[in-house]
C-alpha cells in the first residue's frame, strides 16, 4: 500500500527522501580552489560548473584556508614557554605605539599626580 497512512505495521513511504549533503575533503577543496584562482576571468565559471560548485563556496574556502594558514604561522613564531615567552611578551608590549611615542597610560598619569601631591603635602 502506498498511502500516507500505513496499515498493519507497514512503514510509510517517503515520497521525497531527504537529500544527502555533500562533503569535500581538504585535498579536494584545495585542488579546486587552486584551479579556480588560477583560471582566467572568463573561465572561472567553467571550473565551478565542472564540480557543481558555487562562487560563494570558493570565497568561503579561500577565507578558511587563509585563516588556517595565518593561525599556523602565528603558532610557529611564538615561543613555547619559559624565559623566551616572557621576553617575547615584553617585546610585544614595549614596542606598542603608546610606548614608542611616549604617551602615558591613565594609570601612569594618576601615579605621577599622586606622587606630586605627596611631595606638595610633605608625604613620602
Amino acid at each position: 500500500m502506498d498511502s500516507a497512512n500505513p496499515v498493519d505495521g507497514e512503514q510509510p513511504v517517503d515520497p521525497a527522501p531527504r537529500p544527502i549533503r555533500r562533503t569535500f575533503t581538504a585535498q579536494y577543496r584545495n585542488r579546486i580552489l587552486d584551479e579556480y584562482l588560477a583560471a582566467p576571468h572568463g573561465e572561472k565559471g567553467a571550473a565551478l560548473r565542472r564540480g557543481g560548485l558555487y562562487q560563494s563556496q570558493m570565497r568561503d574556502w579561500a577565507r578558511a584556508r587563509e585563516a588556517a594558514g595565518s593561525t599556523r604561522n602565528n603558532r610557529k613564531s611564538l615561543p613555547a614557554s619559559g624565559p623566551e615567552m616572557a621576553d617575547y611578551v615584553a617585546m610585544q608590549l614595549n614596542t606598542r605605539p603608546r610606548k614608542t611615542l611616549g604617551v602615558e597610560t591613565p594609570a601612569e598619569t594618576l601615579d605621577e599626580l599622586l606622587m606630586s601631591a605627596d611631595e606638595l603635602t610633605g608625604r613620602t
